[in-house]
C-alpha cells in the first residue's frame, strides 16, 4: 500500500470478515488467550518470542481498527485481575502491558511514522476514534437500546423470541441487534431468562474466584491461567454491553472455547480436593438421555426437514436486494428479520 500510494481502510488488514468489527469481537477473547500463552512460556524459549510477537501484532490491529469495545473489555478484565489477584497476577499483567507497549510502537512506526516520512500522510485511526468518542460516545446506539427497552416492556417475562429484535429493528433503521447483551436477552428471551443468566454468570465467577484457594503460591502457571479466565470473562461482559459480541458466529465460537477451557480448569481445581462422586443411579438419567434424542429427532422432522425439501424457494424468499446489496452473499439471515 505504501508503494502504490494507497490509503488503506482498516478492513484491508482484516481479510475474510464481512465487517472487521467481527474480528475485534474475537480479539476480546483471543488477545488475553495469547497473553496466557506468553505468560506460560519460558522467556528464553522460542515459543515465548513467537507468542509475544503475535500478541503484539494483535494489539497493533486493535489500534489500526479503532476497536473501542475490545479496548473496554481488555481494560475491564485487566482492572478486575489486578483488584482480585493482586500479587499473583504480576506475570500475566506484566506480559499484557509489555505486548501492549510493543503494539503501540508497531502502530506508531508502520501506520504513522513511515507513511509520513514517505509523504503518504498517516493512517491514523486513533484520532478519529477519540473524536467519535467525544462527539458520539455511544455512536447512536441509544436508539436501538431504547427500542430494546420498549420490547422488554411489551413482553417482560418471556420476551419477543430469540433473534426477534431483527423484526422490530427496521423502526430505527440502525441494526438488527441491540449491541448490548443485557438488553438483547431481556428483549428477546425475557426478564426471567435474563435473571437466570445473571445468576449463572455470578455462580460461575464465584466458582472461578474460589478456585484461587486451591492453587499453591508457587504455581505460576495456574495463577496465570486464573488471571486469563477472569480477564476474558469480564472482557466478554464489558465488550458485550456495547457490541454484538454474543451474536456473531466467530466470537460465539471463541466464547464457547473460553467457557470450555475455564469450566474444565475450574472443575479440575475443585475436584482435586474432593472425592469422586458416586455414579448416578436409577432410571432418571436414562430417561433424560432418551428424551434428548427424541427432542432432537422432532426438531429435525418438524423444523429442518420441511425446509430441506425446498431449499431453492427459501433461498429466493431470503435473497432480497436490501439484504444483499450488489449480489454479495452474507450469512446474516436475521439482518432484515428473515428466519
Amino acid at each position: 500500500m505504501l508503494q502504490t500510494s494507497t490509503t488503506p481502510h482498516p478492513g484491508h488488514f482484516i481479510p475474510g470478515f464481512d465487517n472487521f468489527r467481527f474480528f475485534n469481537h474475537a480479539q476480546t477473547v483471543s488477545l488475553p488467550s495469547l497473553i496466557l500463552l506468553v505468560a506460560l512460556a519460558e522467556r528464553s524459549s522460542g515459543a515465548y518470542r513467537l507468542w509475544f510477537a503475535v500478541a503484539s501484532v494483535w494489539w497493533a490491529l486493535i489500534f489500526v481498527t479503532g476497536a473501542r469495545g475490545t479496548v473496554l473489555g481488555v481494560l475491564a478484565g485487566l482492572m478486575t485481575v489486578v483488584a482480585t489477584r493482586k500479587g499473583d497476577s504480576r506475570r500475566w499483567v506484566s506480559e499484557l502491558l509489555r505486548t501492549g507497549l510493543v503494539g503501540v510502537v508497531l502502530y506508531c512506526v508502520f501506520f504513522l511514522a513511515v507513511p509520513a516520512v514517505l509523504g503518504r500522510g498517516h493512517w491514523d485511526q486513533i484520532s478519529s476514534v477519540i473524536n467519535r468518542s467525544v462527539t458520539h460516545p455511544v455512536s447512536d446506539r441509544g436508539r436501538i437500546w431504547w427500542l430494546a427497552v420498549e420490547m422488554i416492556s411489551d413482553s417482560p417475562l418471556l420476551g419477543a423470541g430469540p433473534a426477534h429484535f431483527a423484526h422490530a429493528a427496521p423502526k430505527v433503521d440502525f441494526g438488527a441487534h441491540p449491541h448490548n447483551w443485557v438488553l438483547q436477552i431481556g428483549a428477546e428471551w425475557g426478564l426471567i431468562a435474563l435473571l437466570a443468566l445473571c445468576v449463572a454468570v455470578a455462580l460461575a465467577f464465584r466458582a472461578l474466584l474460589g478456585s484461587a484457594a486451591k492453587i499453591d503460591s508457587s504455581d505460576r502457571a495456574n495463577h496465570s491461567m486464573l488471571c486469563a479466565w477472569i480477564s476474558i470473562g469480564v472482557g466478554i461482559l464489558a465488550d458485550g454491553l456495547v457490541s454484538g459480541l454474543i451474536v456473531m458466529p466467530v466470537s460465539q465460537l471463541w466464547i464457547a472455547l473460553y467457557l470450555g477451557l475455564a469450566w474444565g480448569w475450574t472443575a479440575t481445581r475443585h475436584n482435586a480436593y474432593r472425592e469422586a462422586a458416586p455414579p448416578a443411579q436409577g432410571w432418571l438419567p436414562g430417561c433424560a438421555f432418551v428424551g434428548l434424542i427424541l427432542l432432537s429427532i422432532a426438531l429435525y422432522l418438524l423444523g429442518v426437514f420441511p425446509e430441506v425439501k425446498n431449499l431453492q424457494q427459501h433461498e429466493e424468499e431470503t435473497f432480497t436486494p436490501a439484504m444483499y446489496p450488489n449480489g454479495v452473499l452474507r450469512p446474516r439471515i436475521w439482518s432484515a428479520g428473515h428466519f
